[in-house]
């Protein structure tokens, strides 16, 4: 039964041709005395009574303060409640401030979470890259070399190992000759150390494994490193930092994460890194079918947060002056974001943007970069194909 003392905030909102949440901020603003209207309690929250004067008074501020208008059609997604809960706090406010203010959703975001599965099904339907594999094991014989001329073994810290596909046959070649005193995985994702943990300790059983949790963008690696060294018995060791794939390539800033991993580097240890010089031209610029696993997995938090395939498409482009491919989910409609968040709803309009990965291929930046952190470089392989490389740094 209809109350006939109040507005529903949705009936006089359709009836004045505006949005909701400008009903909501006019209620907020009558509670404040900033406006004349009317308001009766029900059940709690307040609504505008029904009155002729408040129908001229709505009337009158929606016809004076444009600003107030909703003259554009948007579809209004109202945040799920599993939004909130998946996510803390702290996340829900970065997500939204950087949707806002720079039409962007952190990459990190599809990998927490039930998130990570869907990057990992993604990642096994692609085809296993041997030669990342094959480049990093080539630096075996170097490694073995070192360790038989100065009498130690190695601490391996890998960067985002998840499967361990491109790594798995050098930690293998190393551990077959007993040269790996402990290996600890750092993601940002509890569940893809999880998989990186059941991987290793089912090929390895004894390895001496651990993980950690740490957003590299923010955090310190220094410690992570130190804390691990001090837990070790053999004092006679050296460590080698793997970032195999694309880790690094997914950040914007890399100089400051080189920083923190150089940092947490002690005198003859090694950095190796993959680097890629160029994309291929199939994957400069694609659309993805939303039947596409890479799809389902970047627009993961976008599907999150109560968007539906049909209110985007996922679009790869190359951008040649900044080096760099970019993925972005391109809008099919206006759409107005209502988050509990704020009062007022996030609003984007049709072909709106929003960038949800990049893939940084600036070879040289990154070079330079390291060698200007007092890093040498002491081991280079390359393929032509695809133009990978892997390369070797050892710290002064």
């Amino acid at each position: 039964m209809i109350n006939p003392n109040y507005y529903k905030n949705s009936e006089i909102a359709e009836k004045l041709g505006i949005s909701p949440m400008s009903i909501t901020r006019y209620i907020n603003q009558a509670m404040k005395g900033k406006l004349e209207i009317e308001l009766i309690e029900h059940n709690g929250d307040w609504k505008i009574k029904k009155s002729d004067l408040n129908n001229l008074l709505l009337n009158t501020i929606v016809n004076n303060k444009a600003k107030f208008k909703n003259p554009i059609k948007f579809k209004s997604i109202k945040i799920p409640s599993a939004f909130y809960t998946k996510y803390n706090i702290d996340e829900q406010l970065e997500i939204m401030r950087d949707l806002k203010n720079i039409n962007s959703i952190n990459q990190k975001f599809a990998y927490l979470g039930e998130n990570a599965f869907r990057y990992a099904e993604y990642q096994k339907s692609r085809k296993k890259n041997t030669l990342r594999s094959n480049l990093l094991y080539s630096n075996t014989g170097f490694f073995k070399k070192y360790s038989e001329q100065n009498k130690i073994k190695y601490n391996i810290f890998e960067l985002g190992a998840m499967d361990l596909i491109s790594s798995m046959s050098f930690i293998e070649e190393l551990e077959s000759e007993n040269l790996i005193e402990s290996y600890t995985s750092i993601d940002i994702s509890p569940n893809l150390l999880n998989m990186s943990k059941e991987i290793i300790l089912n090929k390895f059983p004894n390895l001496n494994f651990s993980s950690e949790i740490a957003d590299i963008e923010i955090s310190e690696i220094y410690d992570i490193v130190l804390d691990r060294q001090f837990s070790n018995e053999n004092p006679n060791t050296v460590n080698i930092f793997l970032v195999i794939g694309s880790t690094l390539s997914n950040i914007k800033g890399p100089k400051r994460v080189y920083q923190s991993i150089v940092d947490s580097l002690q005198t003859k240890d090694f950095l190796i890194i993959d680097l890629i010089k160029e994309y291929p031209e199939m994957e400069k610029n694609k659309i993805y079918d939303p039947n596409n696993l890479f799809y389902n997995y970047i627009s993961s938090t976008m599907l999150d947060m109560g968007f539906e395939d049909k209110d985007f498409e996922i679009i790869s482009k190359f951008d040649e002056a900044k080096k760099q491919r970019e993925v972005f989910a391109q809008l099919k409609y206006n759409i107005e974001l209502i988050t509990k968040l704020s009062v007022e709803p996030i609003q984007l309009t049709k072909g709106t943007e929003i960038q949800l990965s990049i893939n940084r291929v600036d070879t040289n930046k990154d070079l330079s970069i390291l060698s200007s952190l007092n890093m040498d470089l002491v081991n280079m392989n390359s393929a032509t194909k695809l133009d990978y490389m892997n390369v070797v740094f050892c710290k002064k």
